[in-house]
């Protein structure tokens, strides 16, 4: 069935065939993304079962679905254990390895199952058909985000998770603690001027922790505050939006394909840790899992445009 779509969820949703678009053309060894599109625009609606084309008939049968009850009590599980995995393995299902049958078997005792776009993707100078899968559930009444699967060869490849489904288990503090020090922290936000759509003293404040080398990275979108000439931003209690991928496409995360999946469009810019603050990567990491909650970190507003 159809989603509803709510407000900004509807662009977050409509950005992420874009942002994957741009992002696919690469080639391993390629360097920077080109400006050319890789996937094609979609010729026909996608079914949700993986097209015959791919060699991989559904074979999988069909679980009971759940009552609301045990729904609520599995997402409840879900939300707060990952099913007792580590990223870039969500919910159990781990880019590279789940094929979309298991994955769907799983999710349609429970949520929503929705067809996205269809393109290519060309890797070490192969190409190979993409078929994204967007997963929504029921709660409360409401529909909530889950996760977007992009799907190759039948295997999912790249996992795009919404905020919806992270609060529990990869707030930042928690994040940081089952996974070390990241290798990269990048910062987005604005000068004192700010947009003007914004309520006066507060700016949209960005940061981007990227595990590049293990195949996520998590994104914390929120509003910071400006104090004396610094822009403050407090991401604690923030969800985040989670994106992992499969390891033979790592080298297709090139920075700008990172930039261009966080922002969108945005023509701002996201800018290293040590080049927008006093901190480095251990700073980060030591300020956000030890003490008390409320950890924030400081930017000079001199180094952003308005």
């Amino acid at each position: 069935m159809p989603l509803p779509r709510r407000g900004t969820k509807q662009l977050f949703w409509l950005l992420l065939p874009a942002v994957f678009v741009a992002g696919c053309r690469a080639e391993p060894t390629a360097g920077p993304v080109p400006s050319a599109p890789a996937l094609k625009p979609p010729t026909a609606t996608v079914p949700i079962a993986p097209p015959q084309t791919t060699g991989l008939a559904p074979t999988w049968t069909q679980l009971p679905t759940l009552d609301p009850e045990d729904a609520r009590a599995l997402l409840m599980e879900l939300e707060h254990t990952n099913k007792g995995c580590m990223l870039p393995c969500w919910w159990g299902i781990t880019p590279g390895e789940t094929t979309w049958e298991e994955a769907r078997q799983f999710f349609a005792t429970f949520a929503i199952l929705e067809p996205g776009s269809t393109g290519t993707i060309t890797i070490a100078g192969q190409t190979y058909p993409v078929h994204s899968y967007h997963v929504a559930y029921q709660d409360a009444g409401n529909v909530r985000d889950a996760a977007t699967f992009y799907v190759r060869e039948g295997v999912i490849t790249e996992v795009s998770v919404g905020m919806d489904s992270t609060a529990q288990a990869f707030g930042i503090r928690e994040l940081l603690r089952a996974h070390g020090v990241p290798k990269e922290v990048w910062i987005n936000t604005f000068s004192a001027a700010g947009p003007s759509s914004r309520p006066e003293g507060f700016l949209p404040f960005r940061i981007l922790v990227l595990y590049r080398d293990r195949g996520f990275m998590a994104f914390y979108d929120f509003e910071g505050h400006i104090s004396e000439g610094t822009v403050v931003g407090c991401p604690e209690g923030v969800a985040p939006r989670i994106y992992s991928w499969s390891q033979d496409e790592a080298s297709l995360w090139t920075d700008e394909r990172v930039q261009l999946v966080s922002l969108g469009p945005d023509s701002s810019e996201l800018k290293g840790l040590e080049q927008v603050s006093s901190w480095n990567v251990d700073d980060f990491y030591a300020a956000f899992t030890s003490g008390s909650e409320g950890a924030c970190i400081e930017t000079p507003s001199e180094k952003w445009s308005g």
